[in-house]
């Protein structure tokens, strides 16, 4: 889902909608898991990349301390996400080798 900033509207609205739009995407993705698409973890730390992305591009003054909260936070929450991806990617590929090999030539060798 692109997202860009419409010049003709105010700039601080615009990026809240987009930061409660990747929120969204976040937690309903967070939500969903395990769900048969295995992709849901994927998309919820590339939404809270986002995030972080977007909380850098905002000025530092209106925020101050809680933007440094706020982008820790989000930091914690990606790496608390980093294990179940990491299965995530594991059980993908070994669902890929469960193929049989063909007993003439050697895996490592190929």
């Amino acid at each position: 889902m692109k997202r860009s900033l419409d010049p003709g509207k105010k700039t601080a609205g615009q990026l809240r909608l987009i930061f409660q739009q990747l929120c969204t995407v976040a937690s309903q993705a967070i939500d969903a898991y395990p769900s048969p698409d295995p992709e849901g973890i994927h998309t919820a730390r590339k939404a809270i990349k986002r995030l972080r992305a977007l909380l850098r591009l905002l000025p530092k003054r209106p925020l101050g301390k809680q933007r440094y909260t706020l982008n820790r936070a989000l930091r914690e929450s990606a790496n608390l996400l980093r294990p179940y991806r990491d299965r995530e990617v594991l059980l993908h590929n070994l669902t890929q080798w469960r193929e049989p090999l063909r007993p003439t030539r050697s895996p490592v060798l190929c």
